[in-house]
């Protein structure tokens, strides 16, 4: 009974921030839509800025940015959780395609509205 009380509280205050982390997909054309200008082209230019939504916290960015980190010619990535600016750095003699980008963005669970070149 001694250890009940404190491991009920651990458990009502998980439940109460895990859905605070969840992915909230905006309706429309996710990261592979034509609106989000996503092309099978690739980036010529770097950093690609992508707006993201959906991003609440640092465990979205983490998982944003382990997915792009896998993307062949990913080199870095850098995260704004405040404005969900997610910058792409990519290997110029080797890009990966904005297509493939926008998949990793979609496969994290979140909503690319737009991707914006330098």
């Amino acid at each position: 009974m001694r250890f009940q009380i404190p491991f009920m509280a651990v458990m009502a205050a998980a439940l109460l921030v895990l859905p605070g982390c969840s992915s909230t997909r905006t309706t429309g054309d996710s990261m592979t839509g034509a609106s989000a200008g996503v092309t099978d082209e690739p980036v010529r230019q770097s950093p690609v800025t992508m707006i993201v939504h959906g991003m609440s916290c640092p465990l979205c960015a983490n998982n944003i940015d382990l997915l792009l980190r896998r993307v062949r010619g990913v080199t870095d990535v850098n995260i704004n959780l405040a404005d969900g600016a997610v910058k792409v750095h990519v290997d110029k003699a080797n890009p990966p395609t904005y297509a493939a980008l926008a998949r990793a963005v979609d496969q994290s669970g979140f909503t690319l509205v737009k991707v914006e070149t330098p």
